[in-house]
């Protein structure tokens, strides 16, 4: 059976003995009592049966490995020193089976329970040994068990310690269960692992001075623990030491009868072993013949399952590892003035850790090296680099960077070879050694100078190129060009940076190239070029030098000689006096006097205005008036000629006088003399001139507009082909005609034109149109026009007028007399019609549909604003006000007032809308915005009512009652100020304020008299509207007294039988008789 099994056995019992309890005692209470005592006894009993039972069942139990635990105690984890006190000796609980297994690590790897050799492993120093062990028919509870293995084989390390066992190789701890050993060494649930540290060991052999295994332990930093399935280690001591041996004991406590423990060996490591301590390798790479043992012994005291599994030598494999440098030059070949760098790279190719590595570099004279970065070990003494490492591990390098300046001294070669060892490196060391060689270019460099042009005339550009060239092998580093450039009047020198290369700069006239690297064969331009001026004359001389960083400088010089020439200038009139309508004639004469060619040669001349001129050279032309020629260059003792024409007209009267000027880019100051020159012609003219005035400037819509318009010759010959052309307004509205009576022959309007064609006019005389128009509303605004006269000689003349048209704005304004009023009072509307101006305004008439709410009569009490005895102009037809001022002037008004009575239909808003309209305003929103008006008042009806009810409606003398007041406003307008009173109890409340439609509810309590059989009063509320006015309403109530005597006692109670049914019938009949008879009066009286 199992525990399972036990536990459900103990609840059955319990339950069974509990089940009874419920079947003693008869009354409930008796029940209860019984119940709970046989419970608690029952309970009682059932516990102590049921853990007698369970600790019986258990006793009895044998679990396999994969079964749940049954329980576990609480264990100290951690080491234990020294040895540990006797463990009690625990009976197996069935076959006790041990087996030992340790991995094989060659393909095909798995457990074994033989020996490790080199057939099926291959393991290094510092590799670590997994091992795994299971023991199968323990009883639970605690157990020891010693871990005995082989520290040292023939005088060398063998496993130094105990350590975590899957650091190394990571095997499948369950595969091959059945390998040789106990038949389920591996349960089929391992369940949570119990994981407990190695301790340390202080323990130092004789065989290796100054070492420890706590050293080993250390230098190998590898994960130390014991893994344990199935229960839990209580503690491990610190190894042991005896005849080369390592022990340890470990105790633990199972939860069933298994236990599944995990470690691994550490293979010990020459690197520590006497190497790290300057001695000879004496790791287990150093064995020979016999192999060493791992062993578990003394299982709670008993040899009698003892294992044992051994290594051979075979199975180790010795590490000699393979060191080799590299080293190679950051860049093979560099200049003079570069930094020279190599790489030295210092590898462990493996196999292990490779013990005292040093490397040893003469490097190449003349040149200060330096590590950079700095590299711990490694320094540079007296031009050689040494680097000593103590331990390099497997598959890890050192790299050194060195690096130096090299200058001009360093042409040629730097060569040099890099040689490194290592204490135990094996036999193979072509490796070992390097070299690396960096080629060092010099360069040589020049610089030379030439100009643009020997000679030039001034106002030509010159320039200087510069080049600079490295004709040696290296590349010239910091190539600095410098020229302090000529200061000659005129110049202003800029880089042509099309022409040159880049890096140059002009500051405060010097040029500067910061040309940088220049590589062998290589060249640098600059381009300078400047202008010249007049002031430039004569030599402009220069020079260039070069310097650099690495090969020394040059220098160059260049001049260049600028020319000046002489231009003059001739005009001459072809004749001194011409009449209005001849040509006008000049001829203008141009030479270069030299020396030198004249550059950008030009000619001004700001001509008569007036005259249309033309010329008739191709270099020359003639814009606004002014005569331009461009002759560009003219060459020493050169002509060019120029003829100028133009038709004359009555605006060129009087003197026709010019001046010619001449210039060249290029001519000096002192020149200058001879390049103006002036010649004049006499023109006699007539002069027209034209006028145009309104018949008047300001006029009202509607009104006749018109222009007349008069040419007049004030000067002292005849005009010819005289024409008058006036485009005319077209103003809406506008309708234009020439009054033949009053104008010359010859006018005509053709598509809103006029045209006049009055032929030639003599000196002194006139000729005249004028022009008429009627106007509309169309027509507001201001009417411009301007008319305009030509001659065929005499050039024109324009003048403008103006009329301005009004047009009239008329406005109504309309109030209410009163904003509120109360039903039954008057109300009256005041309509106020203007005219806003500008002008008159023509056919005003005033239309409004007035209000028709219930109640109103409208008529007419007051037109003002009218000539004594005038017609009235307004009336009221089908309830529409109609009003016809007629004309109105700017500024004047007519006011109406209208009225009518108001009853309780009336109440409301009260709302209407005036419009006033007049012939000539304008039907735009500018005018009509104003057109319209109106007004509103409101009529309210104030009422409020009051119902007033009692709670209970009969009592006798002394009882309270209760009056109910249920004030509500029913008009359409605020009441404030609301008091409630009753006639018989008196003032019952205020109200502030009460808003139509809204109620309020007062009480009050009444103490009923002795004497009168009926109690009725009456309740009352009065408000005040926002006008003052005062609106109310009452209703009564009443109370019925009953005069009752004392009662009789009251008799015994009896059976609620038929009879009594009858009388409370009567009574509550009597009762509601009484109640209609209240209900009927209360309603009389209100009626009343």
């Amino acid at each position: 059976m199992s525990v399972r099994w036990a536990t459900q056995a103990a609840t059955k019992a319990g339950g069974s003995e509990m089940g009874s309890r419920s079947r003693t005692g008869r009354t409930r209470s008796a029940r209860r009592g019984a119940f709970t005592s046989l419970f608690c006894l029952l309970l009682l009993f059932s516990v102590a049966f049921g853990q007698a039972g369970l600790t019986a069942w258990a006793g009895g139990l044998s679990l396999s490995m994969g079964q749940s635990k049954a329980g576990s105690g609480s264990v100290a984890k951690g080491s234990t020193s020294g040895s540990t006190a006797p463990a009690p000796t625990i009976a197996a609980a069935g076959s006790l089976n041990v087996n030992l297994d340790q991995f094989a690590n060659k393909p095909g790897q798995g457990w074994q329970n033989g020996d490790l050799n080199g057939n099926n492993s291959s393991y290094g120093e510092g590799d670590v040994v997994p091992f795994r062990l299971a023991i199968e028919g323990l009883a639970a509870g605690q157990h020891t068990i010693h871990l005995n293995y082989d520290f040292l084989t023939g005088g060398s390390e063998a496993y130094d310690f105990l350590a975590t066992w899957n650091v190394t190789e990571n095997p499948n701890k369950c595969a091959d269960p059945n390998s040789g050993g106990a038949s389920s060494q591996c349960p089929n649930s391992l369940g949570a692992a119990d994981v407990h540290a190695f301790p340390g060991d202080p323990f130092t052999p004789a065989v290796s001075p100054g070492l420890s295994v706590n050293g080993a332990i250390a230098f190998a930093g590898v994960s130390r623990n014991l893994t344990m399935y199935g229960g839990t280690v209580d503690g491990i001591t610190v190894p042991a030491h005896a005849s080369g041996k390592g022990d340890m004991v470990v105790t633990f406590t199972t939860t069933s009868d298994w236990a599944f423990f995990l470690w691994g060996a550490h293979i010990a490591q020459s690197a520590y072993w006497n190497e790290s301590n300057g001695g000879a390798a004496n790791g287990a790479a150093t064995i020979s013949g016999a192999p060493w043992h791992m062993r578990t012994q003394q299982l709670d005291g008993s040899a009698n399952k003892n294992q044992d599994r051994s290594i051979q030598p075979s199975a180790i494999a010795v590490v000699q590892p393979n060191i080799s440098v590299t080293k190679t030059a950051d860049q093979g070949t560099i200049n003079a003035g570069d930094t020279a760098a190599f790489t030295i790279v210092v590898t462990n190719n493996g196999p292990g850790t490779a013990n005292n590595v040093t490397l040893n570099d003469p490097l190449p004279a003349g040149v200060a090296w330096s590590i950079d970065p700095a590299v711990t070990g490694c320094s540079i003494s007296s031009g050689t680099l040494t680097c000593t490492f103590a331990t390099l591990d497997e598959g890890t390098s050192k790299t050194i960077h060195v690096s130096g300046v090299t200058d001009a001294q360093d042409c040629g070669t730097l060569s040099n070879t890099a040689t490194v060892a290592a204490d135990n490196e094996g036999s193979d060391q072509t490796d070992n050694s390097d070299t690396a060689t960096i080629t060092v270019n010099c360069a040589t460099i020049s610089i030379t100078k030439t100009a643009d042009q020997g000679t030039v005339s001034a106002g030509d550009p010159i320039g200087f190129l510069i080049t600079v060239t490295n004709s040696g092998a290296g590349s010239a580093s910091g190539v600095t060009v410098s020229d302090t450039l000529p200061t000659d009047a005129g110049l202003n020198w800029t880089i042509d940076a099309a022409g040159s290369d880049s890096g140059c700069s002009l500051t405060a006239g010097v040029l500067t190239c910061n040309f940088g690297t220049l590589a062998s064969g290589a060249s640098k331009h600059v381009h300078l070029t400047s202008p010249t001026t007049a002031a430039t004359c004569g030599a402009v001389d220069n020079t260039a030098s070069v310097t650099t960083s690495n090969d020394g400088s040059d220098s160059d010089s260049a001049s260049v000689t600028v020319d000046c020439p002489n231009v003059t200038v001739l005009k001459t009139a072809d004749q001194g006096t011409i009449d209005a309508g001849d040509t006008a004639a000049f001829t203008i004469l141009v030479t270069n006097e030299g020396p030198g060619t004249a550059k950008d040669v030009t000619l001004t001349d700001t001509l008569p205005t007036g005259i249309v001129w033309s010329e008739d050279s191709a270099d020359c032309s003639i814009a606004a008036g002014v005569l331009t020629c461009a002759f560009g260059d003219l060459a020493d003792g050169a002509t060019r000629t120029v003829h100028i024409t133009g038709a004359t007209d009555a605006t060129d009267c009087g003197l026709l006088s010019n001046t010619a000027v001449v210039a060249a880019s290029n001519e000096s100051v002192a020149n200058v003399g001879d390049n103006l020159s002036t010649a004049t012609i006499t023109v006699n003219c007539p002069a027209i001139a034209i006028t145009k005035t309104p018949d008047q400037g300001t006029v009202t819509a509607g009104d006749s507009i018109g222009f007349t318009i008069e040419v007049t010759n004030n000067g002292d010959g005849t005009a010819h082909g005289v024409t008058v052309t006036d485009t005319l307004p077209t103003n809406g509205g506008l309708d234009w005609s020439v009054d033949a009576a009053n104008s010359d022959a010859g006018c005509s309007i053709t598509s809103g034109v006029l045209t006049c064609d009055f032929g030639d006019l003599g000196s002194g005389l006139s000729k005249a149109a004028h022009i008429t128009s009627p106007t509309t509303v169309g027509s507001c605004g201001d009417v411009n026009n301007t008319a305009s006269v030509t001659t065929s000689n005499d050039g024109t003349d324009s003048d403008s007028a103006t009329i301005t048209v009004n047009c009239p704005d008329v406005s109504v304004t309309k109030t209410a007399d009163a904003a509120v009023v109360e039903g039954g009072d008057a109300v009256g509307f005041l309509i106020t019609v203007g005219n806003d101006g500008p002008g008159t305004a023509n056919g005003v008439t005033l239309t409004d549909t007035l209000p028709t709410n219930g109640g109103l009569e409208w008529t007419i009490d007051l037109i003002d604003g009218l000539a004594p005895g005038a017609q009235p102009p307004c009336s009221i037809d089908a309830g529409v006000l109609t009003c016809d001022f007629g004309s109105l002037a700017e500024g004047a008004s007519h006011t109406v007032h209208v009225t009518s009575p108001t009853d309780a239909t009336t109440c409301g808003a009260v709302n209407n809308t005036a419009t006033v309209d007049a012939l000539n305003e304008p039907n735009t929103a500018q005018f009509t915005a104003n057109d319209q008006a109106s007004a509103s008042l409101t009529v309210i009806c104030p009422a409020i009512s009051i119902v007033k009810t009692v709670s209970p409606r009969s009592g006798n003398p002394g009882d309270t009652v209760t009056y109910t007041y249920l004030v509500t406003n029913t008009g359409d307008t605020t009441l404030f100020n609301v008091s409630v009173d009753d006639d018989v109890i008196g003032h019952i409340g205020d109200i502030a304020k009460l808003e139509p439609g809204q109620s309020v509810t007062l009480t009050k309590d009444f103490v009923l008299p002795a004497g009168n059989p009926i109690v009725t009063n009456v309740g009352t509320a009065t408000g005040t509207d926002v006008l003052g006015t005062q609106v109310s309403d009452n209703d009564d109530a009443f109370v019925t007294i009953v005069l009752a005597k004392n009662p009789p006692p009251s008799p015994p109670p009896t059976a609620f039988t038929g009879s009594d049914a009858a009388r409370l019938g009567l009574i509550a009949g009597v009762l509601l008789a009484l109640g209609l008879l209240g209900i009927v009066l209360g309603r009389k009286r209100r009626e009343a």
